[in-house]
Formats: structure tokens, sequence, C-alpha cells
């Protein structure tokens, strides 16, 4: 697969749970997803 910048997602929510399943959704989709809890890590 060759990826570009504009295939990475990153998903910020303070919920685990809400960025599990976003980036599972996301990545089933084709995407490299970066999941975080914490928007300043």
């Amino acid at each position: 697969m060759n990826l570009t910048l504009a295939e990475f997602i990153a998903v910020v929510d303070d919920e685990e749970d809400i960025v599990k399943l976003f980036t599972d959704v996301i990545q089933m989709n084709g995407y490299f997803v970066m999941g975080f809890t914490n928007p300043f890590f």
C-alpha cells in the first residue's frame, strides 16, 4: 500500500471507547489512524 500524508488520520477524544470505535472503523476503510485520548501527547 502506498500511503500519502492525506491518508493519515488522528482521532482525539477524552473517551477511550470513542477513540477505539472511530479508529477501528476508519482503519477498516484503508486509512492509517492514530488514536489519542490526550491532546497534549
